[in-house]
């Protein structure tokens, strides 16, 4: 073999061992943080330009537009979500958002590690009372949550951003019952975001402390920010569930901000265990 050659497999091979977080390449850097034993992949860039502290991006929906992602908003989001992966590490834990309201959240767990850490989840409505089918579950489940991570045997963490919780304590079992039904042997956690105490079963993350985060029930985010349209499990049809482009605009904006914390960053490496 000749040097030229000798070059070239040793230019691809760095290549191939480079990988930067962004919109399009944060599921790459998780699967190549997971297989260096890391929990998660910072995104933080250094050298990059300061930010505006206002609002950074136009979310459109029904014919309004919402101003989002301004720095205290965001950091809101931050903080409260460096709390969930505290209680919840994610080398063991798999997030799964229940509806529209915790689209936020599972947004910034998507920007630091992809489908590989979080999905959203559709369920629209409370009419899960009486349960659901697992023949109805598997669709879902196939098309959203990776294979390898039901396989993997981390514990599901059910979330969402709540006053009641009745999402939670409808779907758990049905969760339960899906996993049951298929071998899966995976423990399901049902995690609240709320400001308000939590019917048996339901643990919680107190927002109380969290202004921004309390307004995820409402506009300007309900709905709008969502990853979904509206879905009602058993009634309407799994070829609807598209993905909108008012999330990919959200997620992209915090991702704007999230390239440019270090807080966030040192965060990252302390649960890392690389931090001092």
């Amino acid at each position: 073999m000749n040097m030229h050659m000798l070059a070239r497999r040793f230019l691809l091979g760095i290549s191939l061992s480079i990988f930067t977080v962004g919109a399009a390449g944060t599921a790459v850097a998780a699967k190549a943080a997971s297989s260096q034993g890391e929990k998660i992949a910072s995104p933080f860039k250094p050298g990059l330009r300061a930010l505006s502290t206002g609002p950074i991006v136009t979310v459109r929906y029904s014919n309004t537009s919402y101003q989002h992602m301004a720095e205290p908003a965001y950091a809101d989001l931050r903080n409260i979500m460096m709390v969930a992966l505290k209680k919840y590490d994610p080398a063991t834990h798999y997030f799964i958002g229940l509806g529209s309201d915790p689209a936020p959240l599972i947004a910034f767990l998507q920007n630091i590690g992809g489908k590989e850490m979080a999905i959203n989840f559709p369920a629209s409505g409370k009419g899960y009372g009486n349960g659901l089918a697992p023949s109805i579950m598997k669709p879902y489940v196939k098309k959203l949550i990776p294979k390898h991570i039901l396989e993997s045997g981390k514990t599901l963490v059910l979330v969402d951003q709540t006053g009641s919780g009745g999402t939670l304590q409808q779907l758990g079992p049905i969760f339960r019952n899906y996993l049951k039904s298929v071998g899966l042997k995976n423990k399901v956690i049902q995690l609240a975001f709320s400001q308000q105490e939590q019917p048996a079963g339901n643990r919680r993350i107190d927002t109380t402390m969290f202004t921004e985060v309390n307004r995820f029930l409402y506009s300007p985010y309900e709905d709008v920010t969502a990853q979904y349209p509206g879905h009602y499990l058993g009634e309407s049809k799994i070829s609807e569930l598209v993905e909108r482009s008012q999330y990919r605009k959200f997620k992209g904006a915090m991702l704007k901000r999230m390239e440019r914390d270090q807080v966030l960053d040192k965060f990252i490496k302390q649960l890392n265990g690389k931090g001092q």
